[in-house]
């Protein structure tokens, strides 16, 4: 009975240093396999710019700053945009998973995301973010949830500010019912999220465990204005850095209007841009939008030119984002070998 017993112990410390050993291998599999990736978009981002930078050097090289104090002014913004994200992320997780990241941690992802749209696809930065958050428990309902959401709040605060500066320039009859229109659709999106997460916890149930939590869907109305709030805000912020850039090499008078026209452009140019899904970053597509609606409230030239600009601004700013990824994978493989 003693030898029955003590056969037993053994055959189960085997099979758990068995079960530790492949899991330490799975674990090592999947750590490699993420340094990859981030150097993967660390290396897509730098090379967008550089093509950026070289393809447009002649237009970059004839720029004449007549303000050039508001570069840091437009600094200022984007960092004051990127912190808006980064805490507006935060919450929104922990509304959706009731979890709670660090400030640190949702800074993270939020640059996987944003290096991530360099691969054609753009859902490369989606899936790092993604195996990001299973760091924190979360189950594969809860990421496609919070995931969806934030979306869902992109779209209805950009029709939101939209809607609001096409009642506030006015720019034709027809613009200005769209703005009207945009402004009630972004108020009752909540009621509209509560249908398409209907559909979409059908879509989910098929990929996950029917049992899994319902991750606080629908959100409440104060929760739903609140990321309406956090997004229309950052929507402002990058649009205000564009204004910025404008006006540091214009010599135009800085006005209310034209300000809001250049946010508005701002607004569109991102939206078709990312749902152009297999452009780089959106490159190209952006630009051309972006210019074609500025059309109307400056020369066409300026118009292009100030497209290209903020196209190297923001790649330039990504390829710093992808520097510090590749900065903090290096320092979690050296942590790692301790």
């Amino acid at each position: 009975m003693c030898r029955i017993r003590t056969c037993s112990v053994s055959v189960c410390h085997s099979l758990r240093a068995a079960t530790l050993e492949i899991l330490s291998a799975k674990s090592s599999v999947l750590g490699f396999a993420r340094r990859i990736w981030v150097i993967s978009f660390a290396v897509a981002a730098m090379a967008l710019m550089a093509y950026v930078v070289l393809e447009h050097q002649a237009t970059l090289a004839a720029i004449d700053l007549t303000r050039p104090w508001l570069l840091l002014v437009a600094a200022a913004f984007h960092g004051t945009f990127w912190l808006a994200g980064v805490v507006s992320w935060r919450n929104l997780v922990r509304v959706t998973a009731s979890r709670t990241l660090s400030l640190s941690e949702s800074h993270h992802q939020l640059s996987l995301v944003a290096v991530g749209k360099y691969i054609p696809g753009k859902v490369s930065g989606f899936l790092a973010r993604g195996a990001a958050l299973k760091k924190f428990d979360m189950s594969t309902r809860e990421i496609l949830a919070a995931s969806f959401v934030e979306q869902w709040a992109m779209l209805m605060s950009a029709g939101l500010v939209s809607g609001v500066i096409l009642l506030l320039i006015r720019p034709n009859g027809t613009l200005t019912a769209l703005g009207f229109a945009a402004i009630v659709s972004s108020l009752l999106g909540n009621h509209f999220f509560r249908f398409f997460v209907s559909v979409f916890q059908r879509v989910l149930s098929r990929v996950s465990d029917s049992n899994a939590t319902q991750v606080g869907m629908p959100l409440g109305h104060h929760q739903y204005f609140l990321l309406l709030l956090m997004h229309s805000l950052t929507w402002i912020l990058l649009g205000s850095v564009l204004v910025s850039i404008y006006f540091a090499f214009s010599t135009q008078p800085v006005s209310l209007k034209l300000s809001a026209a250049l946010v508005l452009a701002n607004i569109v140019g991102f939206l078709v841009g990312f749902a152009a899904i297999f452009a780089p970053g959106g490159l190209g597509v952006r630009e051309a939008v972006t210019a074609t609606v500025l059309i109307p409230y400056i020369p066409l030239e300026q118009a292009a030119t100030l497209s290209i600009v903020f196209r190297v601004w923001i790649t330039s700013i990504d390829a710093l984002l992808a520097s510090g990824l590749v900065w903090q994978t290096a320092l979690a493989r050296l942590r790692s070998r301790k």
